[in-house]
């Protein structure tokens, strides 16, 4: 399918927000760019204010810290924008940015993208939403890494979380075609991967989900969002 305003924008990204007049403004800026498999976008303290509109493929937000650790924060699909804080703020680059996928965006500076933000209030309301969503999505996280609910609790949050941002109904259930793999979903949690795939194996064994070559399946949304709210287990 080409790349466009009757294109069917993941729920939750910036674009799906967003009315087809506004989608093709944003899709008009900047310069169109192709990035293969584990290329970096952009380094977490660095400078920059270019922000990235992701059209096809997935990128992984990620913190290095001094010991060399990689702790994965949160994936961005199609539809999706990166590096919009420093665009609006100036600041540093407040993460590192890299794509878990053969991946095209449109490659915007921060003037083109102020501008047409502060000319369009509806667009700013948008972007606000999601920076709002994706602060809260990342203290759920950074809370459910420091305690409180059980591995398949907090891996339950995790599949409910990505499935709402992501999921693509199916016939058989709601397909998270996000290609993490299991060391990356475990440093999403933020449990050891050996837990992952115990919790998998029990997700598996209930009926709530389905795995297969990089996707999984939620077979059972129902469940898995009784389990992610603690009232079972």
């Amino acid at each position: 399918m080409e790349v466009g305003t009757g294109r069917r924008w993941p729920p939750g990204s910036l674009l799906s927000l967003l009315a087809p007049e506004h989608q093709a403004g944003l899709l008009g800026m900047g310069t169109g760019r192709s990035f293969d498999r584990n290329e970096i976008l952009m380094r977490e303290g660095e400078p920059g204010r270019a922000l990235f509109l992701l059209l096809r493929g997935c990128v992984k937000v990620v913190s290095i810290a001094a010991t060399g650790d990689v702790r994965l924060l949160a994936v961005r699909l199609a539809g999706d924008v990166v590096g919009e804080l420093a665009a609006l703020d100036g600041d540093p680059r407040s993460a590192t940015v890299v794509t878990a996928a053969r991946t095209t965006a449109r490659v915007i500076g921060h003037e083109e993208f102020g501008r047409y933000v502060a000319a369009h209030a509806a667009v700013g309301a948008a972007v606000q939403r999601c920076v709002t969503a994706k602060l809260r999505q990342a203290t759920r996280f950074r809370a459910d890494a420091a305690a409180g609910p059980s591995t398949l609790a907090r891996l339950a949050r995790v599949l409910h979380q990505l499935g709402a941002s992501y999921g693509q109904p199916s016939p058989s259930g709601l397909l998270i075609d996000v290609h993490l793999s299991q060391p990356e979903l475990a440093a999403l949690v933020g449990v050891a991967q050996a837990s992952i795939e115990r919790a998998l194996g029990e997700l598996r064994a209930r009926g709530m989900v389905r795995t297969g070559y990089r996707q999984l399946l939620i077979s059972d949304a129902d469940g898995l969002r009784t389990l992610a709210a603690g009232e079972a287990g």
